[in-house]
């Protein structure tokens, strides 16, 4: 097993995350802008948060040991999709505003 090494200690760069997923750099940025991997605050440039690259690893390893399971890839998208969704500012107002009692469900 691979591990989060050789790195800051506060994030890992984009030519390490991509190397610890084994996908490409082009695709780390994208799950960086899509929110599936979260960038250290601040950063510059731009380190990606290990619990997050750790997390996407280990849904990527289930993936890779299911082989080409087009269901299973289906479902590794939505999911991925919904976690950027769930990270984007207006669904986090409205959720809180659930949660108040402000709003309710559809």
């Amino acid at each position: 097993m691979k591990h989060l090494h050789g790195a800051a200690a506060s994030g890992l760069s984009v030519a390490d995350a991509a190397a610890y997923l084994t996908v490409s750099q082009p695709t780390v940025r994208g799950w960086l802008k899509r929110g599936v991997l979260e960038q250290v605050p601040g950063s510059e440039p731009v380190l990606i948060d290990r619990a997050s690259v750790r997390h996407v690893h280990r849904l990527l390893e289930e993936l890779r040991e299911r082989g080409k399971d087009r269901e299973w890839l289906r479902t590794f998208v939505d999911y991925v999709h919904d976690m950027a969704i769930r990270r984007s500012p207006e669904v986090r107002r409205g959720i809180k505003q659930m949660e108040r009692g402000e709003l309710e469900p559809a």
